[in-house]
């Protein structure tokens, strides 16, 4: 069984040229060993974050993840950057049996 939590929908407006960070509510409800993934999607690109790999799918450099917060900043915004944005952290129910 996953537990998933997403971002609500919200407007911000940003002015171009300016940076935004945007933020996954309600991360703090899962210890940071129980996440499998963090994942954003906007613009049919994805940031992919897998805690315990070194590696960030990032697909722009003005694209920014903080892995301490899971929020993603992106920088010198554009007019085209408008758009819906979703946020997502997925992770497995840890499960425990004794004998």
């Amino acid at each position: 069984m996953f537990n998933f939590v997403s971002t609500e929908a919200r407007d911000v407006y940003v002015l171009e040229g300016h940076d935004v960070t945007l933020n996954i509510q309600g991360h703090e409800d899962f210890r940071r060993e129980e996440i499998d993934f963090v994942h954003w999607s906007f613009h049919g690109q994805v940031v992919r974050y897998y805690p315990g790999k070194e590696n960030v799918y990032v697909p722009d450099d003005r694209v920014k993840f903080d892995s301490t917060n899971f929020s993603m900043i992106l920088k010198n915004l554009q007019k085209s950057d408008s758009g819906l944005y979703r946020g997502e952290i997925g992770a497995a129910e840890i499960t425990t049996s004794l004998s």
